[in-house]
């Protein structure tokens, strides 16, 4: 039975819905991403965010890009700690590949990705090294970057 959601992202087959591609403009989006841009998704609190960003995840995947959302709303740790916050983030990526992607890659490389590099580094190697690992176009979404702190 579905239910109207009042907190947290849609799950289609839970709750009652609008097509959230439909309504975020996903031609605009694709042309973005399509011309390898970056973009910002900004509204307001619970206007669909999270649920656009998934669906835009499954509808680039389904069109053979290798897309990635991840949240790093669980990303707390010290301001002054780069190297808890680099591995917080890299455990997110590493979750969400397995789970989204059925991709291994930062499982595989493990330690290696924050012992051999200097951690304010760490993330963009990483990231050079997982798109490099496979010829997919990667997207990558990341949701609650503003949850982020760092130094005034």
């Amino acid at each position: 039975m579905r239910v109207f959601n009042i907190a947290g992202p849609i799950v289609p087959a839970d709750h009652y819905h609008l097509p959230p591609l439909r309504r975020s403009g996903f031609e605009e989006v694709l042309e973005l991403v399509e011309a390898k841009n970056y973009f910002i998704v900004y509204a307001p609190r619970q206007t669909g965010k999270t649920t656009s960003l998934r669906a835009l995840r499954d509808a680039l995947n389904d069109r053979g890009y290798r897309a990635l959302h991840t949240t790093l709303q669980g990303v707390q740790t010290p301001e002054s700690d780069v190297e808890s916050v680099m591995r917080s983030i890299l455990t997110c990526l590493e979750a969400d590949a397995l789970d989204t992607l059925d991709d291994d890659f930062f499982a595989r490389q493990g330690q290696d990705l924050m012992s051999a590099r200097d951690p304010g580094v760490a993330l963009r190697m990483a990231l050079r090294g997982w798109a490099a690992s496979d010829p997919k176009p990667l997207v990558l979404l990341l949701d609650e970057v503003d949850s982020l702190s760092g130094p005034p």
